[in-house]
């Protein structure tokens, strides 16, 4: 991953916090695999682990979608080829569910994400 590219994850993490605005994310650690941001009010940096940011219960990869932010037709698999290449129907509900597969089963999911990022 290049620096443009981690910055381009951050600026949109950013975008995603502004609501609550107290959190600003400063960096990405390849070799630990933690982000790092600010509490501005306690002027403390925090970590988190990829895992955690590539979480359902984070809810940046569903603000992703919602906000067109991903390329879906980068994904493996979309929804309507999973429906026409399976009998399964009714198991994956959207493309936000796909996308938290794929990148569940990733060796490298910021990188994954990174490279489907419009």
């Amino acid at each position: 991953m290049s620096e443009k590219e981690i910055w381009k994850l951050l600026e949109l993490l950013n975008e995603y916090e502004t609501p609550r605005s107290w959190v600003v994310y400063k960096s990405y650690d390849d070799y630990d695999w933690f982000f790092y941001w600010v509490d501005c009010d306690w002027e403390t940096e925090i970590a988190w682990s990829d895992s955690l940011i590539c979480s359902k219960k984070f809810w940046f990869i569903e603000w992703l979608v919602d906000n067109d932010k991903i390329d879906l037709y980068k994904l493996p698999i979309r929804l309507e080829e999973y429906y026409q290449s399976t009998e399964a129907v009714g198991y994956i509900t959207d493309d936000e569910n796909i996308l938290l597969m794929e990148l569940a089963i990733q060796d490298e999911p910021i990188s994954f994400l990174i490279n489907i990022l419009k």
